[in-house]
C-alpha cells in the first residue's frame, strides 16, 4: 500500500508492506516535531507499531533540533510503555555531517527502540533485515 501526503510543507510518500512487517517513507521539506510526533501517533494507530522502518531523509531540508528529539523521544516512550518497543527504525540521511548526530541520538539510553543512521539506503535496509531477523545489532555505516 502506498500513500503519500504533504503538511505544512513537508512532503511524505509512505509504503506498507504487511509480509515483511517494513514501513517505508521518503520524506522531503522542513522537518518538524509535529510532523515526526504524527507519523509516530499514526503507526501506534494502525497496528504497526512493531514493525520495522526505512525512513528516507535525504531530501529533508531542515532538522530537527537536540531539544526536539528529545521530545520525539519522550513520545515514542510514552507509547512504547503501553505498546512495548517499537520496530527497528533505520533513517536515511545525504549529508555525512548528519551521522555522528544520528549515531549519538542511536546510543542515547532510550527504551522506545533500535534506531540507525545511514548514508547508504542498502546499509540501512541489511540493518533492518538483521535487526528483524536476530534482534537489535548496532548500526554501522
Amino acid at each position: 500500500m502506498t500513500l503519500g501526503s504533504r503538511v505544512s510543507g513537508i512532503s511524505v510518500a509512505s509504503r506498507r508492506d504487511d509480509v515483511t512487517r517494513r514501513l517505508i517513507h521518503a520524506i522531503a521539506g522542513p522537518l518538524t516535531v509535529d510532523a515526526v510526533v504524527t507519523r509516530i501517533e499514526r503507526q501506534a494507530v494502525e497496528g504497526t507499531w512493531t514493525y520495522a522502518s526505512l525512513i528516507d531523509m535525504r531530501a529533508v531540508t531542515a532538522w530537527l533540533s537536540a531539544d526536539d528529539v528529545v521530545r520525539v523521544t519522550d513520545r515514542a516512550r510514552v507509547i512504547a510503555r503501553e505498546l512495548g518497543p517499537r520496530g527497528p527504525v533505520a533513517i536515511v540521511v545525504s549529508h555525512p555531517a548528519l551521522i555522528p548526530v544520528g549515531q549519538a541520538y542511536a546510543v542515547m539510553p532510550h527504551d522506545a527502540g533500535a534506531v540507525g543512521f545511514f548514508r547508504d539506503p542498502a546499509c540501512a535496509t541489511r540493518w533492518l533485515e538483521c535487526q528483524q531477523a536476530h534482534g537489535p545489532v548496532a548500526p554501522r555505516d
